[in-house]
């Protein structure tokens, strides 16, 4: 797989060869659970994903939905289904509206299975809140903050990262000790991915917390769950 971001096919790539073999080229390639892809989208991974997960809510509608409670078949899904749509978000959250819509529908379809809620009055916010769940946004948007903690904190291994405190020659309410210095990207893909689009979400979340009660992950995790 060669990762590229032309567009054209006018120009083909040159074969790539190996003790004489000319190797296979594919435009996707799953690796470590997560599927890349040859012009850096992650499409290709959050279509696998949701494909798999529809197939698991259906699943957990076929054994468990006509003796279950509702409160059960929610515990069905938070422990064999959502894991399934959140591993690895940290690198692969979506910043396009139609790839975050399209992981919430299969969130809004396992609640209606869940909830036993199939008249389409019962809105998603209405759902997310009779099961007490947050959505997949929220939840990710925490996973990446938690993630940024354990790097800066030095309880995860992240090597040759671009993260440093800011540093002002003048006082200002809107920065705090803890905040970091944003960095600026020329191009869309790049201000989403992980660290500047984190970066930027953590300057806005240490504002509203009381970093210096988080003498864990998991404190850090509590304070956080109120702001956003």
């Amino acid at each position: 797989m060669l990762i590229t971001k032309r567009r054209s096919n006018s120009i083909l790539p040159p074969p790539l060869v190996l003790d004489n073999n000319v190797l296979q080229q594919v435009y996707t390639y799953r690796y470590l659970g997560v599927t890349l892809s040859s012009d850096l989208s992650w499409r290709p991974h959050i279509t696998a994903v949701c494909k798999k997960t529809k197939r698991l809510v259906g699943l957990v509608h076929r054994r468990f939905s006509a003796h279950a409670s509702p409160d059960a078949l929610v515990l069905l899904y938070k422990s064999f289904v959502r894991p399934h749509l959140e591993y690895a978000s940290a690198a692969w959250s979506p910043y396009h509206k139609g790839e975050i819509k399209q992981l919430e529908s299969i969130q809004k379809f396992a609640l209606k299975v869940c909830l036993k809620a199939w008249n389409n009055s019962v809105s998603y916010d209405s759902m997310l809140e009779m099961s007490g769940l947050r959505s997949l946004e929220c939840r990710r948007k925490i996973a990446r903050v938690c993630h940024l903690f354990k790097v800066i904190f030095e309880l995860t291994h992240f090597p040759n990262n671009d993260i440093h405190p800011r540093v002002t020659t003048h006082h200002t309410r809107n920065l705090t000790k803890h905040s970091l210095d944003p960095i600026v990207s020329r191009t869309y893909l790049y201000k989403n991915s992980f660290v500047p689009a984190t970066i930027e979400l953590w300057n806005n979340v240490v504002m509203q917390v009381e970093m210096e009660e988080c003498e864990s992950l998991r404190t850090f995790k509590f304070q956080i769950f109120a702001v956003i």
